[in-house]
């Protein structure tokens, strides 16, 4: 390794070498709040100020005591970006640890309350203006009606004006990635919701 470096130029190394990241804010899984309970979950997060929101697919298992795989990556994207705090909503509240799970047939009812929860969750810190990271990965296209609840919950973001983000490039079928299989090296960028939405629609 060291004749390789030897080798290499400056320039070369600070393309291959990964360098090590510095944790800003390094949170805990303490005073979190879950509204919901084992069949279903509209927001989980923890009360500390500064959040960064997350828009994900479907809740899995976390909940106000135990943390999961996507939470424990969401909490390190999140501090890793200089927040102390963190929101997860998602598309559909349903509870299931495999998207393809989900029903042929959305509850109309759980996606009414799904909207109402976001709304409320998103007023309460309106006093700035949020940043939301897109975060439901590919999996939107396992039920056609997630691409209708994403243009619901956007309509009702709308009027937050929120500054979306990404988790690095998105992914080769042009969605962007989930937390859970995103390496904390991809960086936030600028998500374009209005041409994500055009692109479903086509």
């Amino acid at each position: 390794m060291k004749r390789l470096l030897e080798s290499m130029t400056k320039e070369e190394i600070e393309e291959r070498v990964v360098k090590p990241l510095e944790y800003p804010v390094k949170i805990s899984y303490t005073s979190i709040k879950c509204e919901g309970d084992e069949h279903v979950r509209f927001v989980l997060r923890n009360t500390k100020p500064n959040p960064l929101f997350f828009l994900c697919i479907n809740p899995s298992t976390a909940d106000e005591s135990k943390s999961d795989r996507t939470i424990s990556k969401i909490m390190g994207f999140a501090g890793r970006n200089g927040h102390e705090g963190f929101v997860v909503l998602n598309l559909y509240p349903q509870r299931c640890t495999d998207p393809n799970s989900l029903p042929g047939i959305p509850n109309k009812q759980l996606i009414e309350l799904n909207l109402r929860k976001i709304h409320d969750v998103i007023s309460h810190f309106s006093d700035e203006k949020q940043t939301i990271v897109a975060a439901w990965g590919s999996t939107i296209v396992i039920r056609p009606w997630l691409k209708d609840c994403l243009r619901d919950i956007v309509e009702v973001l709308h009027p937050f004006s929120p500054n979306w983000k990404q988790i690095g490039e998105v992914t080769i079928n042009g969605h962007p990635r989930h937390p859970s299989r995103a390496p904390y090296r991809f960086q936030l960028q600028k998500f374009d919701i209005e041409n994500y939405l055009n692109q479903l629609s086509s």
